[in-house]
Parts: C-alpha cells; structure tokens; sequence
C-alpha cells in the first residue's frame, strides 16, 4: 500500500519517504500541492511523495543437483570434441522431481511476480490516488469556515493595495459592518468618497502657466508631460514649449525633442536654475511645460528647487502672470512606506498637485489614495497608459473610486 510523504522540497520529502521506508523506497509520484493553513491564514505549498516498499529481492536459487544414470567414466570420454559441460546439460534435460522445496521456491517466485506487477502497474496509473486526494482536497476546502469579520475588511484593503495609516483608519471605520459583506462594501465605497481629494486639472482654463512634473525615475514623468502637451494643442488649442531639464538621462533629450517634432510643439533645454528661469520669461507660449531628472531636489539654488515659485520681487517678474503648477509624479502601487519618504523628498519643489501613473500596471492600485494621504495634496492627473494623449484624464472622485473599489471587493464576499 503506498504512502504519502510531505516536505517543504522536494528532498526532504523523498528523505521522509527513505526514513520510513529504507532505501528499498519506490517512488509512484511526485507533486506540489497547497496547504490550507489555519482558518485561512498561513497557507503554504509543499510537496508531497507518493511510495511504497520494493518487495525484497528472491533469496538465491540452491544449486542445481545433477542426478544421472551415466557412469563416470563413460561421460569423461576423451573423444568427445567440446567441453564436458556441454554433454551433462544434454543428458540432464530430463525432468526430476526435486520434491517440496522445489514446490514452495516456485511459488515464492509467483508471488514475487505478482507483487512487481502490481507495483508497475501503480506506477503507470496513479488516477485512483489522485481522484482520492483530490476528493479529500475538496472536503477540506468545503469545510473551512467562512473569513472572520476582520479578516473580510483585511482582504478587502489587501486587494485594494491599501496599507499603512491609511488601511488602519479604514479598518477601524469598517469593523463595524464586517459581519455583513454588502453592508460592508457599500461603507467601503463611503469611506473611499470622504477620503478622495481631487483638484483641477492644470489645464482646465485659458491662463498662461508653468507645469512641471517632478517625481523618481521611471515613474513616466516624460511620458506624462507629452500627454499634457497634446491634449493643450489638441482640445484647447495652446501654444507650447517642452523644456528638457533632463540632463542626465541617457536620450532623454531625445526624446523630448522627438514629442516635440511630432506635437509641433518648442523645445528648449535648461540646465540650471538660471537657465530655467530665462526660459520661462522669454517664451511667447501660452503653455510651459518642465519635464525634471527625477533627482530629489537638495540644493535651494538648483533647478528643481527653482520650481518651487518666486522667491523675491525680481523671480516675481520672470514668473510674470504664469499660473504655476508642479505635479508630483507617483505610481498607482505606491505603498505607504514609500509614499512618505518621497513626499518629503520632492518637498522642497512645492508641489501644488499629484499625478497618478502606470494605473494600468497593477491590481491594487492604493496609491491613488496613499498618495494624496501622505503627501497632503490632491489629485488632479490620472495616467492609465502609454498612448499618447489618449491614457490621460483629469482626476475625479469617481474615477479614482472606479479604480479603487472595482473588481477588488469580490473577495471579501466569501
């Protein structure tokens, strides 16, 4: 009869297999399979082995006894032309009755046979094994109790990407409703309203501006600002200049300068603060838009900081009546242990807004409010794509409560 051995690898399986067994271990099959933990909780995989103990082998055959009626010395003829052997084997084909222990050899031999059938045939079809660990399988998994109160709104802001602050001032709004799943998605979709903070989008009007984005690298600053550009000469019919202030980027300039050619946009580049500045106050456009390094701003005199606005009467009049709007760039699977230290990073460029991208990258898209919670801005710009300009919106309470809460209360319903 097999039996089922588990271990977190696959050796230490077949190890307990051998402890148990010896090292006449049969291995059948070999799988992974899931553990269903403790009430739902700690779940795990490991792997399981199926094996059975190899007959021992047949004891050795005794030794043939020759029993002939020919003289000695007739079969030790020297004329005859091959070896001696040759001539016993052929005058000792005749059948001899060996008695009972002959008898019990041959059906131990039987036996043995019938138990190495059994084993192949074992090993070429383990279907009954399998249908009987999968019907067990599924008799645990119907027995499990249903999540607890607290572990539905556990899940509910797991798979909403929500964590921190923010996922405990939920859950203590939550735990009230826990014990009835609807009740509790609909407290869920209220919560999500009162906490979700949206601001116009910088292009919501006429007046002549400054946009920049600010944020890490990689997070689609570019890409974002090429998006803004043509949608200001697309829908409002704006003049712009893209300023390349991404100097250490290999290609970035390039790229800039390729959105550039094909919006029919300006280009100009800026490499300090000063640069910036004579930029911003020479530019006929109507629009100015900024794409940063995406280096956290340190110096008070560098060219991030200098986005930060005006700082005297003389900065005043470069500025001129532009609007100024700085969008901090941050991913939509921004995660709270993140989100505060790069608030506090881009800090010194004031952001007036944040911009949400790679929306369409992830599952959990809990930025969309950790972001807004840790830097204490609202949401003006939605980035859902890399087309440009389709993959971009301005923010609104129910887009983001879309994003938030769509698709992801389904698990708390179990």
């Amino acid at each position: 009869m097999p039996n089922l051995f588990r271990g977190p690898t696959i050796d230490d399986a077949r190890e307990a297999a051998k402890t148990h067994l010896g090292d006449s271990a049969v291995f059948l099959e070999e799988r992974l399979v899931r553990r269903p933990g403790v009430r739902g909780l700690f779940g795990g995989t490991e792997y399981v082995v199926e094996a059975a103990q190899a007959p021992p082998p047949p004891p050795p055959e005794p030794p043939a006894v020759i029993v002939t009626t020919t003289p000695k010395a007739k079969r030790a003829e020297p004329n005859k032309p091959f070896a001696r052997g040759v001539y016993e084997e052929a005058e000792d084909e005749r059948p001899v009755d060996r008695g009972t222990g002959d008898r019990e050899l041959n059906e131990l031999r039987q036996e043995v046979r019938h138990m190495r059938a059994m084993i192949h045939r074992l090993t070429r079809s383990t279907s009954p094994w399998k249908t009987e660990l999968s019907q067990l399988r599924r008799a645990v998994e119907e027995s499990r109790p249903a999540p607890s109160a607290p572990s539905r709104v556990r899940t509910l802001l797991e798979r909403s990407g929500l964590d921190g602050r923010v996922a405990a001032s939920l859950s203590r709004q939550l735990k009230r409703h826990a014990d009835d799943p609807k009740a509790l998605l609909e407290a869920y979709r209220d919560a999500l309203v009162d906490r979700i903070e949206v601001a116009p989008w910088p292009l919501a009007d006429g007046h002549k501006k400054v946009v920049a984005v600010v944020g890490p690298p990689g997070v689609g600053k570019t890409t974002t600002i090429a998006k803004i550009a043509a949608r200001a000469i697309g829908d409002f019919d704006l003049s712009v200049t893209l300023v390349a202030a991404d100097i250490y980027r290999v290609a970035a300039i390039d790229q800039l300068a390729r959105y550039a050619q094909l919006l029919g946009a300006h280009l100009e580049v800026a490499a300090s603060a000063d640069e910036l500045h004579d930029i911003v106050a020479k530019s006929p456009s109507d629009l100015v838009l900024v794409d940063t390094s995406g280096r956290a701003p340190t110096d008070e005199a560098g060219l991030e900081a200098a986005l930060a606005g005006p700082r005297s009467a003389e900065e005043a009049v470069i500025w001129g009546d532009r609007e100024r709007h700085v969008l901090l760039c941050l991913p939509a699977a921004l995660r709270s242990a993140d989100a505060g230290d790069l608030t506090r990073a881009y800090g010194l460029t004031k952001p007036t807004s944040v911009a949400i991208t790679k929306i369409d990258l992830t599952t959990a898209p809990g930025g969309l409010l950790i972001a807004s919670d840790q830097s204490n801005l609202p949401i003006s710009t939605l980035c859902t794509g890399q087309r440009v300009p389709e993959d971009i919106s301005p923010a609104s309470a129910g887009a983001i409560l879309g994003h938030l809460a769509a698709d992801r209360t389904r698990g708390s319903k179990s």
